[in-house]
Order: C-alpha cells, then structure tokens, then sequence
C-alpha cells in the first residue's frame, strides 16, 4: 500500500502543547484531515489510535480486537487507520502464539517502541523514492537532449 506525505517548506506547530505539536504533525504527514476542530480530532479514531495506543502505550502489542474494544468502533475502521499507519511503516506486525488459545494471533505496536526510531524508517523511505524519482529525470533529461538537440532553435 503506497502512502502520500505532502512536504511543505516550513513546519508551524499549532503551539507548544504535546497534543497541539501531535495534530500538526499527523495532519501534515496526511494521516489526520485537514479542517477539523482540536476537540473533534482528540475524539477521533486516528488520532486515538495514534496517541492512546501506539505512543502511550508503545510497549504493548495490540491485537485487533483489542483496538476495536478499546476504541470502541468497527474492526473495518480500525483496520482502514492501521493500514494506513502500516503503509507509512511507522508500525511494526507480529505475529506469536496466544497462551490461552493456541492459535497464532497478530499484534501491532510502533516500530521499535520509540517514535523518533520509527521516523527514521519512514525517511530512509523517501530518500530510497526520492533516488528512484531522480534517476527517471536524469533519464527521461538524456533522451530529451538525444532526441530533442537545442541546435537550431530560436533562443529566447
């Protein structure tokens, strides 16, 4: 699953509050909607997966149902958030063998545990497209230049 993360020249934290730097920067990663009140997005399924899961309680390994209970919404929209999160590999997924049931079961918690950690894979990330982006111009440039010679046009 691709992921999009708009970049923008400048980041403004809408202030000094923990909660206040968090929306800002999940909504300037795309993950939380543009638009919305402070006190609609603190009630919200993305965020309080984000915040009340994953960096509150990053130690834990969470298991879907556990995420659905907790948040108390469907498993579809728990499962529409995690991806998302996933596909941004800020997350990591395990899979271990449940005690009480035997069967193998999946848990997400974030990647190692730690944030700043986690970024650092998302960066490696954009920095592996952004090459990939690089090498299509300089390619898609050599053809231009071989099929395309400046010589002869008009100069502006």
């Amino acid at each position: 699953m691709a992921f999009r993360i708009v970049l923008n020249s400048t980041w403004e934290p809408m202030g000094d509050e923990l909660e206040n730097q968090v929306i800002s920067f999940l909504t300037r990663i795309g993950y939380l909607p543009e638009n919305r009140t402070k006190e609609a997005i603190l009630k919200s399924v993305p965020y309080r997966l984000f915040m009340d899961c994953f960096i509150k309680r990053r130690n834990k390994l969470w298991e879907i149902d556990e995420l659905e209970s907790f948040l108390k919404t469907t498993r579809a929209t728990v499962y529409r958030h995690l991806n998302r999160l996933k596909s941004m590999n800020l997350l990591e997924e395990t899979s271990f063998n449940s005690e009480d049931t035997g069967y193998i079961h999946k848990g997400y918690r974030l990647r190692f545990s730690n944030l700043s950690r986690a970024w650092n894979v998302v960066e490696k990330h954009m920095t592996t497209v952004i090459e990939q982006y690089r090498k299509a111009v300089d390619s898609i440039q050599e053809r231009l230049d071989r099929e395309f010679s400046l010589e002869g046009e008009g100069r502006l």
